[in-house]
Protein backbone atom coordinates (compact mmCIF):
# COMPACT_ATOMS: atom_id res chain seq x y z
CA UNK A 1 0.00 0.00 0.00
CA UNK A 2 1.75 3.29 -1.06
CA UNK A 3 -0.12 5.21 1.73
CA UNK A 4 1.82 3.10 4.43
CA UNK A 5 4.21 4.49 7.12
CA UNK A 6 6.26 1.91 6.52
CA UNK A 7 8.96 2.59 3.63
CA UNK A 8 12.03 1.12 2.74
CA UNK A 9 14.96 3.14 1.01
CA UNK A 10 16.58 2.16 -1.97
CA UNK A 11 20.40 0.88 0.25
CA UNK A 12 17.85 -1.42 2.67
CA UNK A 13 16.66 -3.32 -0.79
CA UNK A 14 19.71 -3.56 -2.07
CA UNK A 15 21.05 -4.83 1.22
CA UNK A 16 18.36 -7.51 1.16
CA UNK A 17 18.96 -8.12 -2.40
CA UNK A 18 22.68 -8.70 -1.36
CA UNK A 19 22.05 -11.23 1.23
CA UNK A 20 19.47 -12.99 -1.05
CA UNK A 21 22.19 -13.23 -3.63
CA UNK A 22 24.74 -15.05 -0.99
CA UNK A 23 22.05 -17.55 0.23
CA UNK A 24 21.45 -18.21 -3.03
CA UNK A 25 24.87 -18.65 -4.41
CA UNK A 26 25.73 -20.67 -1.38
CA UNK A 27 22.76 -23.06 -1.66
CA UNK A 28 23.36 -23.72 -5.73
CA UNK A 29 27.09 -23.83 -5.96
CA UNK A 30 27.07 -27.81 -5.89
CA UNK A 31 25.09 -27.64 -8.80
CA UNK A 32 26.68 -25.33 -10.42
CA UNK A 33 30.79 -24.76 -9.70
CA UNK A 34 31.22 -21.38 -11.28
CA UNK A 35 28.18 -19.66 -9.88
CA UNK A 36 30.30 -17.35 -7.84
CA UNK A 37 32.31 -16.20 -10.88
CA UNK A 38 29.10 -15.90 -12.76
CA UNK A 39 27.42 -13.86 -10.35
CA UNK A 40 30.60 -11.89 -9.90
CA UNK A 41 31.12 -11.41 -13.26
CA UNK A 42 27.58 -9.77 -13.24
CA UNK A 43 27.95 -7.32 -10.61
CA UNK A 44 30.89 -6.45 -11.38
CA UNK A 45 29.42 -5.27 -15.49
CA UNK A 46 26.85 -3.30 -13.48
CA UNK A 47 29.50 -2.02 -10.88
CA UNK A 48 31.87 -0.28 -13.74
CA UNK A 49 29.22 0.94 -16.36
CA UNK A 50 28.95 4.04 -16.00
CA UNK A 51 25.19 4.00 -17.29
CA UNK A 52 23.62 2.32 -14.73
CA UNK A 53 22.25 4.61 -11.55
CA UNK A 54 25.06 4.84 -8.58
CA UNK A 55 22.31 3.25 -6.46
CA UNK A 56 22.81 0.06 -8.75
CA UNK A 57 26.57 0.44 -8.09
CA UNK A 58 25.96 0.36 -4.30
CA UNK A 59 23.71 -2.39 -4.70
CA UNK A 60 27.08 -4.41 -7.21
CA UNK A 61 29.44 -3.73 -4.02
CA UNK A 62 27.48 -5.26 -1.57
CA UNK A 63 26.50 -8.42 -3.53
CA UNK A 64 30.04 -8.25 -4.43
CA UNK A 65 31.01 -8.44 -1.01
CA UNK A 66 28.09 -10.55 -0.27
CA UNK A 67 29.64 -13.56 -1.77
CA UNK A 68 33.16 -13.06 -0.94
CA UNK A 69 34.96 -11.51 -3.33
CA UNK A 70 35.52 -7.63 -2.36
CA UNK A 71 39.77 -8.71 -2.92
CA UNK A 72 38.81 -8.86 -6.91
CA UNK A 73 37.81 -5.31 -7.16
CA UNK A 74 40.29 -3.72 -5.01
CA UNK A 75 42.56 -2.84 -7.94
CA UNK A 76 39.81 -0.57 -9.86
CA UNK A 77 38.47 0.90 -6.87
CA UNK A 78 40.99 3.69 -7.51
CA UNK A 79 40.06 4.17 -10.78
CA UNK A 80 36.46 4.04 -9.74
CA UNK A 81 36.80 6.30 -6.70
CA UNK A 82 37.67 9.12 -9.77
CA UNK A 83 34.62 8.27 -11.46
CA UNK A 84 32.82 8.73 -8.33
CA UNK A 85 34.51 12.38 -7.73
CA UNK A 86 33.87 13.26 -11.18
CA UNK A 87 30.05 12.52 -10.47
CA UNK A 88 30.25 14.52 -7.13
CA UNK A 89 31.66 17.66 -8.75
CA UNK A 90 29.30 17.65 -11.94
CA UNK A 91 27.07 20.58 -11.84
CA UNK A 92 24.21 18.33 -13.36
CA UNK A 93 25.14 15.98 -10.40
CA UNK A 94 21.61 14.42 -9.84
CA UNK A 95 23.12 11.29 -7.83
CA UNK A 96 24.64 12.74 -4.81
CA UNK A 97 23.04 10.95 -2.22
CA UNK A 98 23.62 7.76 -4.00
CA UNK A 99 27.25 8.39 -4.74
CA UNK A 100 28.07 9.38 -0.66
CA UNK A 101 26.10 6.00 -0.19
CA UNK A 102 29.02 4.67 -2.38
CA UNK A 103 31.45 6.26 -0.83
CA UNK A 104 30.73 5.00 2.82
CA UNK A 105 30.07 1.50 1.82
CA UNK A 106 33.33 1.61 -0.21
CA UNK A 107 35.14 2.62 2.98
CA UNK A 108 33.32 0.69 5.82
CA UNK A 109 33.99 -2.32 3.24
CA UNK A 110 37.46 -1.33 3.30
CA UNK A 111 37.68 -0.84 6.76
CA UNK A 112 36.37 -4.94 7.57
CA UNK A 113 38.51 -5.87 4.59
CA UNK A 114 41.72 -4.36 6.56
CA UNK A 115 40.64 -6.39 9.82
CA UNK A 116 40.39 -9.51 7.54
CA UNK A 117 43.06 -9.31 5.84
CA UNK A 118 46.65 -10.92 6.27
CA UNK A 119 48.58 -9.85 3.11
CA UNK A 120 50.00 -6.17 3.54
CA UNK A 121 49.89 -5.08 -0.36
CA UNK A 122 46.16 -5.81 -0.23
CA UNK A 123 45.71 -4.20 3.17
CA UNK A 124 48.17 -1.30 2.04
CA UNK A 125 45.73 -0.68 -1.14
CA UNK A 126 42.89 -0.27 0.86
CA UNK A 127 44.19 1.89 3.29
CA UNK A 128 45.10 4.16 0.20
CA UNK A 129 41.61 3.70 -1.29
CA UNK A 130 40.01 4.70 2.00
CA UNK A 131 42.54 7.85 2.26
CA UNK A 132 41.21 8.67 -1.18
CA UNK A 133 37.60 8.47 -0.02
CA UNK A 134 38.66 11.04 2.80
CA UNK A 135 40.10 13.22 0.49
CA UNK A 136 36.92 13.04 -1.73
CA UNK A 137 34.47 13.91 1.22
Amino acid sequence: DPSSSYTICDTDVRRYAAEALAVLVCRCECCFRDMREVVFNSLTQTLFNPDTSLYAHYGAILGIKAIGFIRNILPHLKSYLRFIKFELHNEFNFQDKAANSVLILIQTSMSEFIAESSDQDEIELATHIIEDIKKIH
